[in-house]
């Protein structure tokens, strides 16, 4: 006679396909197997794209250089290949002429007047400098004016002063009897525009 008033309980095992699936770890250890030669072979197409557009990349690099060398090996003018030599013509036309214009005002400076400074900045010269009188600095803008290369000049100050700078121009009749300076102005030149640059 059984004490035990409880059903006995057995235990069951799971539903396994016998002979579809092999037993133990072989099928996780091959789709493991065949998960990394799939992914190492995507990864190593991957890498040899790359190595291949940096190959293409380098030799398009290489005939520029290339091309580069031969044009200006060739003797061709400069600018007539390249755009750098075409960035180079154009900074080269328009740039001042600075020979040109200290000659023009050295030239056009009246008696009893002094330039003690000129700046280029830009397209605009700036001139100051000391003079005797005002009428001193109305002819010097109407003979800086009467230039070809000058598009207009402007006075930007006039004012009482004495000054003790040594001038870079003076006058061409003033020499050693200068006339007392009681004047102290500032003038900016536009020189004229041209196709391509600056004219002097």
């Amino acid at each position: 006679m059984d004490i035990n008033l409880l059903p006995s309980v057995t235990s069951r095992r799971p539903y396994r396909l016998s002979g579809f699936l092999p037993r133990g770890g072989w099928l996780s250890g091959t789709l493991a197997t065949v998960a990394v030669l799939l992914l190492s072979g995507s990864v190593a197409g991957w890498i040899d794209a790359r190595a291949d557009k940096m190959a293409m990349k380098v030799s398009q690099l290489t005939s520029r250089l290339q091309n580069l060398d031969e044009s200006q090996g060739s003797g061709s003018a400069p600018g007539t290949n390249t755009q750098l030599g075409q960035s180079i013509q154009s900074k080269a036309a328009g740039r001042l002429d600075w020979s040109a214009i200290l000659q023009d005002i050295a030239e056009s400076l009246p008696l009893g007047m002094t330039v003690d400074s000129i700046n280029g900045v830009g397209t605009v010269i700036s001139v100051s400098g000391s003079a005797s009188s005002l009428a001193n600095v109305a002819d010097f803008e109407a003979q800086l004016s009467a230039k070809s290369w000058v598009a207009s000049v402007t006075v930007q100050a006039v004012m009482d002063a004495t000054t003790t700078k040594a001038p870079v121009f003076v006058g061409s009749g003033d020499g050693a009897k200068k006339a007392a300076m009681a004047y102290t102005y500032s003038l900016s030149i536009v020189p004229k525009q041209v196709a391509g640059g600056i004219t002097t």
